[in-house]
């Protein structure tokens, strides 16, 4: 029988905080995506389209990573 306090340990409780963390911050991008389009929608600029592939590219970024850094905290 597994003693449940087993499963928690430093290491365990360091890696759900990761995630968490960054289970958030990929929100919080899609979040400032949107607000980023809102208003290069709203004001009208010249680089309103460069702005919004900014936006979008801060956004793939930040999700690739956060997969690749949960991936390594998981090992």
């Amino acid at each position: 029988m597994v003693d449940p306090f087993d499963f928690f340990t430093l290491k365990n409780a360091f890696s759900v905080l990761m995630l968490v963390l960054l289970f958030g911050y990929c929100i919080f991008s899609l979040l400032l995506m949107l607000r980023v389009r809102i208003l290069s929608q709203t004001v009208e600029t010249k680089l309103g389209g460069f702005i919004n592939f900014l936006a979008r590219a801060h956004l793939v970024f930040v999700v690739a990573a956060s997969i690749v850094i949960a991936i390594l905290v998981l090992i």
